[in-house]
């Protein structure tokens, strides 16, 4: 199993600065694997998300854009162990061009933890897969969300301040 640092990088040993807008365009920072017909790399998220979104950085090395993944099988887990993957179904992954990356829409990654790639294909490499780097995102609560959670603790507020109140 080849697993990612971060939810924002591909096998770094510091945080993706994606975060902050910038991208990488270092092979350093690249995931590039030989082709062995089971590539696949997972990405530990760090604690448990509905992922909506992909943008996806393909490989991105001059004069090797066909070791970027071109079709993908993604699924993920809901725990840390990885032993259950659930598919979210198969994409492809545009060739990098600009170092610009692209969106994913993604509708069915529930509570996930880890993130799977199983890649189907490059755009053409025999020899090597690689990647540069993915950013995930989560969905935002909608507003009834946020005035049930507000409601909640406006509730634990005022039973403290009960309890507090009752002690002096």
């Amino acid at each position: 199993m080849k697993r990612a640092e971060s939810a924002l990088s591909l096998a770094r040993t510091k945080p993706s600065v994606v975060a902050d807008g910038i991208h990488s365009t270092l092979t350093s920072d690249m995931w590039l694997t030989s082709l062995s017909g089971s590539d696949y790399i997972v990405f530990d998220l760090g604690a448990n998300y509905d992922v909506t979104n992909l943008h996806v950085w393909n490989y991105f090395e001059t004069g090797a854009a066909l070791r970027g993944i071109n079709s993908v099988s993604i699924s993920y887990d809901t725990t840390v162990a990885g032993n259950e993957f659930t598919s979210a179904g198969s994409y492809e992954f545009a060739s990098e061009i600009d170092g610009s990356g692209s969106d994913i829409a993604i509708s069915t990654m529930t509570n996930a933890r880890l993130v799977r790639f199983d890649v189907n294909s490059t755009h053409g490499s025999v020899y090597y897969v690689g990647l540069s780097e993915v950013q995930f995102t989560s969905a935002v609560p909608e507003a009834s969300t946020w005035g049930v959670i507000a409601g909640l603790v406006s509730l634990g507020v005022v039973a403290w301040h009960k309890r507090f109140s009752k002690r002096n």
